[in-house]
Order: structure tokens, then C-alpha cells, then sequence
């Protein structure tokens, strides 16, 4: 494995070298999502309405499933209570274990 230096990154490497690759690695997602952000800002107006906001909320779940392992899974929907506490409404974003869920 190497770090953008190129240098290789050995297992016993200093604490400080792997923080930097991971603020590297992290700053290139950042602006990845943050380029995305702005190309649906600028196709759809800086104004908030279903469309974009819908839009937007899509950018959000692909950004975070980028990031999370594939064990959790990230959707849109509903949060049952199952008696025990109130039905939520529809939840723009919900990240959940679809390992161990007791629903799909």
C-alpha cells in the first residue's frame, strides 16, 4: 500500500503518516461531494423545492454509501413502532444494519 508521497506505507509507520493519507483520501471525497452538490445547485436553482430536494437527498444517500461498509445499508422510508412507539414519517435518509434488520 502507498500514500500520495508514493512512498510505501510499512505496518509499523508513525501514527502521523497514516493521518495524512487518510486527510488526503478524506479531502477528495469532501470535494468530490462537494462538486456533485454544485452541479445539481446549478442545473436546479439555489432555491429548495420537492424536485431538488429530492435530488439532493439522492446525491447524500450515494455520497454515504461510498463510505459505509456494505453491511449498512442506506435508503429512504418509513420507521415502524411496532406498538411501542409512534410510526415515524417518511424519512428522507435512513442508514441501517441489513444484516441483522427484522424488516426490508
Amino acid at each position: 500500500m502507498t500514500i500520495p508521497d508514493g512512498e510505501p506505507l510499512a505496518q509499523n509507520e508513525p501514527d502521523e503518516k497514516i493521518l495524512k493519507g487518510f486527510r488526503v483520501m478524506a479531502g477528495g471525497l469532501v470535494d468530490s461531494f462537494r462538486t456533485q452538490r454544485d452541479v445539481v445547485q446549478t442545473l436546479l436553482g439555489p432555491k429548495a423545492n420537492h424536485a431538488s430536494g429530492v435530488f439532493r437527498e439522492g446525491l447524500l444517500r450515494d455520497f454515504l454509501r461510498t463510505l459505509l461498509p456494505r453491511a449498512v445499508e442506506v435508503s429512504t422510508g418509513y420507521v415502524y413502532g411496532f406498538e411501542k412507539v409512534a410510526n415515524s414519517g417518511q424519512m428522507d435518509i435512513l442508514v441501517w444494519d441489513s444484516m441483522h434488520s427484522l424488516f426490508v
